[in-house]
């Protein structure tokens, strides 16, 4: 009896060992203190390329105003782009067709960084552009279309998320966007971010972009406060009720 007694005991000790033994327990998650909007939280590794695959999207909405800025009669577009292919695409060239009161303006360009623009399948992002034209007035209803040409990117990329966005018009004809920016995935030199405004009925305001000048390591959260001058949207904090956003770090 007590030979069998000693033999349950040491089954029961094994038993209790294995279960709290760490090879058997999942890591802690780290996570954030307050969710990104959007971003799922924790390191979301960049799929593999399929070299095989062909890089596609969709063009979505546009926006177009005309204002006078620093350089005088100035020209301002965003479109909304959805990549809706099977592998990472960026887009390297893009044409901006303005109509303004019947005048025609185009233009062509390459996106800021467009070379390390890592936009995974089923993302939004977004294209800007500034375009000074003394010779327009700033009179007159204008409308936008635009073409995109997307190539696949081999370029990685880190995953960061953007939270706690805020918009104030602080000043006559301009707007600060504030917020936090997150780094889930590995540092990194250099990020962009991207933020779309949409009003009540989801109609598309029109986007900024701007980078944080630090370097980021995994799970730094960096505070930011961006005076968009420069946006001629009226009454933007007033008239937007949502934002989307996409963010993103790579090396040179």
């Amino acid at each position: 009896m007590k030979r069998l007694f000693a033999i349950l005991l040491i089954i029961a000790f094994a038993l209790l060992t294995a279960c709290g033994s760490d090879d058997t327990l999942d890591a802690p998650l780290d996570v954030l203190d307050v969710p990104p909007s959007g971003v799922i939280i924790g390191a979301t590794p960049t799929p593999q390329i399929n070299i095989n695959a062909k890089a596609s999207l969709s063009v979505g909405a546009t926006a177009a105003y005309i204002f006078s800025g620093l350089e005088g009669t100035t020209l301002y577009g965003a479109v909304e782009f959805t990549n809706t292919g099977e592998t990472p695409l960026r887009v390297t060239n893009a044409r901006f067709m303005f109509d303004v009161k019947g005048t025609q303006v185009a233009h062509e360009f390459a996106p800021v960084f467009c070379d390390y623009g890592a936009i995974l399948p089923g993302e939004t992002s977004y294209v800007t552009l500034w375009l000074p034209r003394a010779n327009l007035t700033t009179v007159g209803d204008i409308t936008l279309t635009a073409e995109l040409t997307p190539t696949v990117c081999e370029n990685s990329r880190v995953d960061m998320g953007l939270s706690n966005l805020y918009l104030a018009d602080n000043y006559p004809g301009v707007t600060t966007l504030s917020g936090r920016l997150h780094c889930i995935g590995e540092g990194c030199a250099i990020n962009i971010a991207y933020v779309g405004f949409y009003d009540a009925n989801e109609k598309f305001l029109g986007a900024w972009h701007f980078t944080k000048n630090a370097r980021l390591e995994k799970g730094d959260q960096k505070n930011f406060v961006v005076n968009m001058d420069g946006l001629p949207i009226p009454n933007l904090a007033e008239t937007t009720v949502s934002m989307k956003s996409l963010a993103y770090g790579f090396e040179y």
